[in-house]
């Protein structure tokens, strides 16, 4: 069953990966499409700057829940190098459920704000701001399947990254 977990995730974070290139891919296109309107086109479409800022914000809360998958977060490295390493994997066990409890209020309190977010256009898009703040709900989402993966595993006693 584990292997199929592995699996299913692998493929939730290849999915999200190219999520954040096409982000990464809009940020860029509408960054570079809004100088070289300014200066050249003279076009009378004046949304590039709120495109990309809507990008941007899909890119750190989904590059948030990969970098948990991939146990890229920011550590202090005085304390690790300090810690035995079972203490260590007590620690990690015990921040993964931490942070799994604040994605899951974050995922409960973020719909109520989706919805409010209906009613406010991005001026010069097609946009509401639901499109903004639900990247907050996808980035938790996506990091409650990976931290909740990583749990499993480390119950399971199997190594994760941080401890192989």
């Amino acid at each position: 069953m584990i292997r199929h977990l592995d699996r299913l995730e692998a493929a939730i974070a290849w999915l999200a990966r190219a999520w954040l290139v096409v982000m990464l891919a809009v940020v860029v296109a509408f960054t570079f499409g809004q100088a070289l309107d300014r200066y050249a086109v003279h076009s009378q479409f004046n949304a590039h700057d709120q495109i990309a800022k809507l990008a941007l914000v899909w890119l750190g809360f989904v590059g948030f829940a990969v970098a948990i998958r991939d146990d890229a977060t920011i550590r202090v490295d005085i304390i690790d190098a300090r810690l035995p390493p079972r203490l260590r994997a007590v620690r990690d066990a015990l921040f993964d459920l931490a942070m799994l409890g604040l994605m899951a209020l974050i995922q409960v309190k973020a719909w109520p704000v989706i919805e409010v977010g209906g009613n406010l256009r991005i001026l010069g898009t097609p946009f509401t701001a639901a499109v903004t703040y639900a990247a907050l709900a996808a980035g938790s989402a996506l990091a409650i399947v990976f931290l909740a993966l990583r749990l499993l595993r480390r119950l399971r006693g199997v190594a994760t990254a941080t401890e192989s």
